[in-house]
């Protein structure tokens, strides 16, 4: 955000996301998981449409110092009522009626998009490459979906493989 500013980072159809908009609503996501009570280390769900939203709060959530659970919105209730279980998600960032019927909203705080405010003026929390940073879940094909710890190591490493991989220049 500080070297591309207004440059775009996220172009999606009829929009484009700056790299300081993205930071800006990153922040006010992480500002948000703070007053909701998230302490480093807490999973926190995502369900949200993929775009500039999801992406947003995924950084939020690793900027406030959580463990980000994406949850697709094609997994069936019964998948992501198992996640939410399996992971100890206890706060589900998700955009208004994305939620499957009977999800336990008393064990669980839910952050909408739509109550977000616009601004926010979080400061990363600093964390170590060895911290988890990511729960991917698998398909579950030979039975119930199982857990993947990703690491902060783990995504700079990949994001530096794909970037000279696919020649990325800033």
């Amino acid at each position: 955000a500080e070297q591309s500013g207004d440059r775009p980072a996220i172009l999606a159809p009829g929009s484009a996301t700056s790299w300081l908009g993205l930071r800006r609503r990153a922040s006010a996501w992480a500002a948000a998981l703070a007053r909701a009570g998230l302490v480093p280390g807490d999973r926190v769900a995502i369900l949200c449409p993929r775009g500039p939203e999801a992406i947003a709060a995924y950084f939020g959530v690793l900027a406030a110092g959580g463990i980000a659970v994406q949850l697709d919105l094609a997994f069936r209730d019964a998948q992501i009522k198992h996640i939410l279980r399996h992971s100890g998600a206890r706060i589900v960032v998700a955009d208004p009626g994305c939620l499957p019927q009977g999800i336990p909203h008393a064990e669980l705080t839910l952050l909408r998009s739509t109550d977000l405010t616009r601004v926010g003026g979080r400061t990363p929390i600093a964390r170590d490459a060895d911290d988890p940073a990511q729960l991917i879940y698998t398909s579950g094909s030979t039975g119930l979906a199982k857990g993947v710890v990703v690491t902060h190591g783990n995504l700079v490493a990949s994001a530096r493989i794909v970037t000279e991989y696919l020649g990325i220049v800033s």
